[in-house]
């Protein structure tokens, strides 16, 4: 019961507020990092160097936090308590938007990276000097390219090279779980809960002498 709480604890301190926390610490690693390049003493630009690495480990895992709890997890609760069928749709809607918006995101942090890039020349090989905005082969297409290869549609005018190709699958797979499987799942327990409602709509009361 007392590892209970303190893990209670430690999770509250930790994860109360994300938000505001995320804030705080990307305002303190600007900080420490510009003040670890200006120490001029080495003794003393190391341990600042390691207190910022340590804030920006912790900024990376509000942002998982925030980004599983507010963007996954609320709007998959959503999906699996719908009251009506237009509640359902639309939590349907919603969680398959911020699907493609964060995986359209991951996207662009592979070509930021230069670890790969959309193309619309699939003939093209993978360089990382082709990365560039100015490049008119490399596509910016990040949400368009997630939704066709989410949904499976593949029209083939734009190709992901390098790591993209690893993120192009992946997404494919998320697409095929979420609309088949998870689906599936939502829907009968949807049905289940309609049923059971109007079950016990029609259910006669029983009276005292019964």
């Amino acid at each position: 019961m007392a590892a209970s709480k303190e893990t209670s604890r430690l999770r509250q301190a930790l994860f109360g507020r994300p938000v505001l926390k995320l804030f705080l610490v990307l305002l303190f690693v600007v900080i420490a990092f510009a003040l670890a390049q200006s120490i001029s003493i080495p003794l003393l630009r190391f341990p600042a160097m390691v207190v910022t690495i340590i804030a920006m480990a912790y900024t990376i895992v509000l942002g998982g936090y925030i980004l599983t709890h507010y963007l996954i997890r609320g709007p998959l609760e959503r999906l699996f308590t719908a009251k009506d069928l237009t509640s359902l749709l639309l939590s349907y809607v919603m969680f398959i938007v911020i699907i493609l918006l964060v995986i359209s995101v991951l996207f662009s942090v592979v070509q930021d990276l230069k670890l790969g890039y959309l193309t619309y020349d699939p003939t093209q090989r993978l360089s990382r000097d082709m990365i560039d905005n100015e490049n008119p082969n490399v596509s910016q297409d990040y949400l368009y390219f997630t939704a066709v290869t989410f949904f499976s549609v593949g029209y083939g005018d734009v190709c992901p090279m390098g790591l993209c190709k690893l993120l192009a699958m992946l997404t494919a797979f998320a697409g095929n779980v979420v609309t088949v499987v998870l689906m599936a799942i939502v829907v009968s327990a949807y049905l289940n809960r309609r049923s059971g409602d109007q079950a016990s709509r029609v259910r006669p009361e029983r009276g005292p002498d019964s």
